[in-house]
């Protein structure tokens, strides 16, 4: 899953974005969230992505969240989806 933000404009060096998610809306499965880098002042090609997400059913909520230091403007959000045979 990848965050598709403008990143590099944020002058401190460990900036990170966290994610977590739920499949029934009530409780948030990985109460530590998970993080990525979401580069340093002047690194504008940096991806934010997240790595093995786990599984859903028929739909799943996705929490992102990161401090106002990192100043990221969020343009979309691309997952790869993989059918599993029954």
């Amino acid at each position: 899953m990848e965050l598709v933000a403008l990143t590099g404009r944020s002058p401190v060096l460990t900036q990170r974005c966290g994610t977590s998610y739920s499949v029934d809306g009530l409780t948030w499965l990985g109460s530590v969230e998970k993080p990525a880098r979401v580069g340093t002042l002047g690194q504008y090609d940096k991806r934010v992505v997240w790595l093995q997400q786990g599984h859903m059913r028929n739909w799943r909520l996705q929490k992102f969240r990161g401090t106002s230091d990192a100043q990221l403007a969020m343009a979309r959000l691309e997952a790869r989806l993989e059918p599993l045979n029954f």
